[in-house]
């Protein structure tokens, strides 16, 4: 069954384009949200144009039990009021099947690659806004989305919650579901081999080098440490960019109180550049937040 479309519950301004080569020739976004459709798929984009020379891209974490109408967009608490342009972006490979609970923003259908196409569209925002300055933020899944997106441009700067890193070890049944519906795999004996059809490991991409900069937020008793933060960072080419938060917020994979993205989020739009911020002290605000230690 497909999941339930209801764009209008968003009181925005809603922009239709067909074609995403439609959405890509159009120069001049209004704020409102953005649909295009490709290999069946709808790609939703909630624009926010603050005519400011920093962009922020927020991306969702996996849909709970509860039946969500779509499109979702997460974070709309974050740098609110402050002077940059918010996009939220729903994964548009959720819409192939509402059983479909997590697709990290990749899939293939029609032939059609999700991650592909996302990136051009990432692409023409940061193009036509004459962006000087990108934030990428996530948690969980959309942490692996963040960091994958951010690694294509230079000097931009992901923040990441519990992220996933590698989808070969992340929940067996998960990941099935994801690679029947989203990658054709026929049956379990194809699901590894399917996620090879996409980038599935950003230890390996990131072990490639890289020219962005990553605040990566880890809960410390979260299976996620050993699981996708540490064969990240053992793998890690350029060490001196990424900086790693651990904290203790609960047992298991359980995100920071969101005060604390907002704080650190604003901490970070407010530095004079990324390599400054990476270095420097973490506003005295957080350290209500129950962190454990920062490497």
């Amino acid at each position: 069954m497909k999941p339930i479309r209801n764009v209008k519950r968003w009181k925005k301004k809603i922009f239709w384009y067909g074609g995403l080569d439609n959405f890509l020739s159009n120069n001049n976004l209004e704020s409102g949200i953005h649909t295009s459709q490709l290999g069946g798929l709808f790609y939703d984009v909630m624009f926010e144009n603050n005519n400011a020379d920093t962009t922020i891209f927020c991306f969702n974490a996996a849909m709970g039990k509860e039946l969500k109408d779509f499109p979702v967009f997460t974070g709309n608490s974050m740098l609110a009021g402050e002077k940059v342009n918010r996009v939220f972006i729903n994964d548009p490979s959720l819409y192939i099947d509402s059983k479909l609970k997590i697709a990290w923003y990749a899939g293939i259908l029609n032939g059609f690659n999700v991650q592909d196409y996302l990136l051009k569209i990432i692409k023409h925002i940061i193009f036509i806004t004459n962006t000087k300055r990108t934030i990428f933020y996530g948690a969980s899944a959309g942490g692996f989305a963040a960091l994958y997106y951010s690694w294509f441009f230079k000097n931009s700067l992901a923040l990441v919650i519990n992220p996933q890193t590698n989808l070969y070890r992340y929940n067996r049944l998960a990941v099935s579901s994801f690679a029947k519906l989203a990658l054709g795999a026929g049956n379990d004996s194809e699901v590894e081999k399917s996620l090879s059809l996409i980038c599935s490991r950003l230890d390996v991409l990131y072990s490639l080098g890289s020219s962005n900069h990553v605040f990566y937020v880890q809960n410390k008793t979260d299976h996620h440490v050993n699981d996708h933060l540490n064969p990240f960072l053992e793998n890690l080419k350029n060490r001196e960019q990424v900086r790693v938060i651990y904290g203790n917020w609960g047992q298991g994979h359980k995100a920071p109180p969101s005060d604390f993205s907002r704080i650190l989020l604003k901490h970070i739009f407010k530095a004079q550049s990324w390599s400054e911020v990476i270095n420097s002290e973490l506003p005295s605000e957080v350290n209500v937040f129950d962190l454990d230690y920062i490497s």
